[in-house]
């Protein structure tokens, strides 16, 4: 019984605490093109300044078409160099956001890679980690007990940005 009511009050707890962000996301779900489109504004606006972009020669408020002829894809090969030179020099090469640190991973294969972590990038993984735990919550799983382990690491050895 008071694993049962130890566990309904957490459920009510993480519905509280993220209602705001799981409603802001349920609506952003029922137009996906208008919610890629804000996306793409809302990044536009913030690497407009950042030195790839200013290279590539992107223009402001460039529709999607635009930014799909303009900016292409890449591998992390492709950007290697340029995060290697962001990771030196502490520069806007890649993000306007001041970079945290850099995780180093081996990724799918092949050589070590490092990954800029910005404060805007924890930002989303954390938004995105409390609208999965609210739904692993909410789902049908059944709890037994109030017990439960969750673990999201740090990397264990990364490279500082300063």
């Amino acid at each position: 019984m008071l694993n049962q009511l130890v566990i309904f009050a957490i459920r009510l707890l993480s519905r509280t605490v993220i209602f705001q962000r799981r409603r802001k996301f349920k609506r952003s779900l029922r137009d996906p093109q208008l919610t890629q489109l804000q996306v793409l504004d809302q990044l536009q606006k913030k690497l407009k300044d950042t030195d790839r972009i200013k290279a590539l020669n992107w223009p402001a408020g460039a529709s999607y078409l635009e930014f799909a002829q303009t900016v292409p894809c890449v591998t992390y090969d492709d950007l290697e160099t340029l995060i290697k030179s962001q990771m030196t020099n502490k520069n806007s090469i890649l993000s306007p956001d001041k970079v945290m640190f850099y995780e180093r991973t081996s990724g799918s294969g092949g050589t070590a890679k490092f990954i800029p972590y910005t404060k805007t990038y924890l930002g989303i993984l954390n938004h995105l980690f409390l609208l999965w735990v609210d739904d692993l919550l909410h789902s049908s799983l059944r709890f037994r007990s109030a017990k439960t382990f969750l673990c999201v690491t740090p990397p264990l050895h990364h490279e500082s940005a300063g």
